[in-house]
């Protein structure tokens, strides 16, 4: 991902001290060229040089809209006066912003004089003027601070420009609905029109006539085959051979439609045209295809379809789409679940996932299969994108996922602690005004999650 995005740097100096101080031009140089020789290990970067007058920095600004780079990291190896890079904003309006604070050792030398203050010390002066001036006129920054001696700096920029890659890739998603949103879930419902403009991702809406006719055509052999596979790594109760096939055979069909439109996510409504035009649920092809990359949601919510995306993307591992369950007092913890549509590999115990009936039959003969596990212990990130009247918002939460017992319930179940008191984050979560389903991932991405919002100019409200 990272080798998609194109990276300008623009390195800063002022040219008035080069007169007053013998052999500083070439220092700073020396500095900022192993800034760009230690980045571009990491990741694509456009250098521009050592840009020390308006000119070079107008330069400097063609050059990279030339490029048509994806951000642009600014670092000052001396005082560098606002309007040097400014202008080289002016060439490439829209482009994310990274500000390097930056001086070449992370202390004060004893013996600092004047002239080592102009290395030392002027560039973060700079920094601090650029961002104040930033502020001032509206302009969005992203800050890191790190001294040039320190070999993380690289890791650390490389980190943030996977970030900007993950809001590029929102912006050019394609994701697919069959069917519809959930009659009456006003929650969920959004503007398609306005998340393609505002944010990115095209809609396409699929036929359920096109879902059943790739359905039909799945060779049962290559259905049964997997089948036995789940039934061979998982227990199963309730569901028969026949269930089991059909259930394959659907996430098939759903994978082969995904594939044929070049979906990143689809999601759809199984109530009911498709649990009796198959005889079973996409329970299992939710988990099939969020395995194989393609996120999965239903009942139509394409809002936690992009947040899967966003997850999925910023840890390269299986987001799971939930709903909010039941609270426990004792345990101080949120019961979170939903019917079975995810991957079993999230699991506490691989010995414990069950293949049980769907929890809900919408008019069709059978049993359907669904996944039954409680989710492994560990910290977990929420997320949730929402569209409310005052526009998008992203809820950001995370809270851990506990070492609790599974329950009979069909489907998959995290029980989490939040930091608050379980009663007191429900009141703040209703308060605040959510949807009813949310998407979860293992590791604490919050701070990241927020960056991404932020390139994407969506509000964020935490919980914990």
């Amino acid at each position: 991902m990272l080798e998609e995005i194109k990276v300008g740097l623009l390195t800063g100096g002022y040219f008035e001290y080069w007169r007053m101080y013998d052999g500083l031009e070439k220092e700073v140089e020396k500095d900022m060229k192993r800034l760009y020789e230690g980045l571009n290990k990491e990741i694509n970067v456009v250098w521009s040089g050592l840009a020390d007058t308006l000119e070079k920095t107008e330069e400097a600004g063609k050059m990279f809209r030339k490029e048509n780079i994806d951000l642009l990291v600014i670092c000052e190896g001396t005082y560098f006066p606002d309007y040097f890079p400014i202008k080289t904003l002016d060439y490439i309006q829209g482009v994310p912003v990274l500000i390097l604070l930056t001086q070449p050792k992370n202390h004060v030398p004893a013996d600092l004089d004047y002239r080592d203050a102009t290395h030392h010390s002027f560039g973060v002066v700079g920094v601090v003027q650029l961002t104040g001036a930033f502020r001032k006129m509206g302009r969005k920054f992203e800050l890191m601070i790190s001294s040039l001696d320190d070999p993380s700096i690289y890791k650390q920029v490389a980190e943030y420009v996977r970030i900007v890659a993950v809001a590029k890739k929102i912006r050019f998603l394609n994701l697919g609905i069959v069917g519809h949103t959930f009659q009456g879930m006003y929650d969920l419902e959004m503007d398609k029109t306005k998340l393609k403009s505002e944010i990115g991702p095209n809609v396409t809406y699929l036929e359920v006539s096109e879902l059943v006719s790739i359905w039909n055509e799945i060779e049962g052999k290559k259905a049964a085959e997997l089948a036995e596979k789940a039934r061979s790594m998982y227990k199963v109760e309730g569901p028969d051979s026949n269930d089991m096939k059909n259930a394959c055979r659907l996430g098939l069909a759903m994978e082969k439609l995904a594939q044929k439109y070049k979906l990143d996510g689809l999601s759809h409504l199984c109530q009911h045209l498709i649990h009796v035009q198959t005889g079973t649920t996409p329970c299992y092809g939710v988990g099939h295809l969020t395995e194989r990359g393609i996120m999965a949601t239903c009942e139509g919510d394409l809002g936690n379809l992009v947040s899967m995306c966003i997850l999925h993307f910023l840890t390269d591992d299986i987001p799971c789409f939930f709903e909010w369950g039941m609270y426990d007092v004792k345990e101080d913890a949120m019961l979170l679940v939903h019917h079975g549509g995810s991957s079993p590999l999230l699991a506490r115990d691989p010995g414990e996932v069950t293949i049980t009936p769907t929890g809900e039959k919408w008019g069709f003969k059978g049993k359907g299969a669904s996944y039954r596990y409680m989710g492994k212990p560990g910290y977990l990130t929420i997320m949730s994108l929402i569209d409310d009247k005052d526009g998008w918002k992203m809820l950001i939460s995370g809270g851990e996922a506990l070492d609790s017992k599974v329950r009979p319930f069909y489907g998959h179940q995290f029980m989490v602690r939040m930091k608050s008191p379980v009663k007191d984050y429900l009141y703040a979560l209703c308060s605040e005004g959510v949807t009813h389903h949310g998407a979860l991932v293992y590791g604490d991405v919050r701070d990241r999650l927020e960056k991404v919002a932020s390139l994407l100019n969506i509000r964020t409200f935490f919980l914990e």
